[in-house]
């Protein structure tokens, strides 16, 4: 079907689209870039169903009869408190906020691993807070990168390893002073 033959594109809400429905390939490829948009936006990943929050996850972990995200969440909470993340200054009221320090948000992301491991990150709004004048980049290896160390570690007839730093970014100290309400994960 072509658009310019329909008097659909006359009416009103579809009129914007008049000009593109006469370049087809344009038209196709604006529909494309709407699906794959809508793909990577989607709740899914490894065929699990994503929680947007914590109360969520919860919902999650009931309906499918285990923990795994709960745990998730709990493994996070402690790791948090191992590393002395935060203090606790007792009942929150941004009245009491103290001298020198900015009021954050932080909330829960969830993701699902491609081995099927569930995990929970805290993370900070970071609209809320200034933006550091040093370097933010975290570097990741690249597939070529990988490819191209396995590769020497067989021509060499060396052994290649492999790991993860879990909570990486616990170990940055900040300068910058902020509170946050802890929320029912904590």
């Amino acid at each position: 079907m072509y658009a310019k033959d329909n008097n659909l594109l006359d009416t009103p809400g579809w009129k914007s689209l008049k000009p593109h429905a006469r370049r087809e390939k344009k038209l196709i490829r604006l529909i494309k870039q709407v699906k794959l948009r809508s793909f990577r936006t989607s709740p899914k990943k490894c065929g699990f169903q994503v929680p947007k929050n914590y109360g969520e996850a919860c919902h999650f972990d009931e309906r499918n009869g285990n923990n795994k995200l709960t745990f998730a969440t709990a493994l996070e909470t402690t790791q948090l408190d191992e590393y002395d993340v935060f203090i606790n200054r007792g009942q929150f009221q941004t009245s009491k906020i103290p001298e020198g320090f900015k009021w954050i948000k932080v909330h829960l992301i969830f993701a699902i691993k491609h081995d099927v491991r569930h995990k929970a990150m805290m993370v900070a709004d970071r609209h809320l807070t200034d933006v550091p004048l040093d370097s933010v980049y975290s570097g990741v290896i690249s597939l070529r990168g990988l490819r191209m160390c396995i590769f020497l570690a067989e021509l060499n007839g060396m052994e290649a390893h492999a790991t993860d730093i879990g909570n990486a970014y616990l170990e940055a100290k900040t300068e910058e002073k902020v509170c946050i309400r802890a929320e029912p994960e904590f």
